[in-house]
């Protein structure tokens, strides 16, 4: 899979998009997007065999961000608010959850 990278100005172009957001990914990408793949499919939030096949990477801010579009997979979004939630050591204070861009 193909890790796109894109600049802010086409984030903010795709319009009525839901996806997750990490922020702050350092390192190799590939190994955020597998290992993504892998946690949320353990977790059940991932269903029927999907995979997130698409990725984009952005900067902001001087991070690394990656955003996981939800069109094309199925997935339990109750799960997957629970999951984002933070945990005791903040872990997932990081992650965006369901962005959603509307044209200014």
């Amino acid at each position: 899979m193909e890790i796109k990278s894109i600049s802010l100005h086409d984030l903010r172009k795709m319009n009525d998009s839901e996806g997750l957001v990490l922020q702050g990914c350092g390192g190799d990408l590939q190994e955020w997007v597998d290992g993504i793949n892998d946690m949320l499919t353990e977790s059940g939030i991932l269903q029927n065999d999907n995979r997130f096949e698409k990725a984009y990477s952005f900067k902001n801010g001087g991070l690394t961000c990656l955003l996981f579009p939800f069109e094309d997979v199925q997935l339990d979004v109750g799960k997957l608010a629970i999951w984002a939630a933070p945990d005791e050591g903040g872990f997932r204070k990081h992650m965006a959850v369901g962005l959603h861009c509307e044209q200014s």
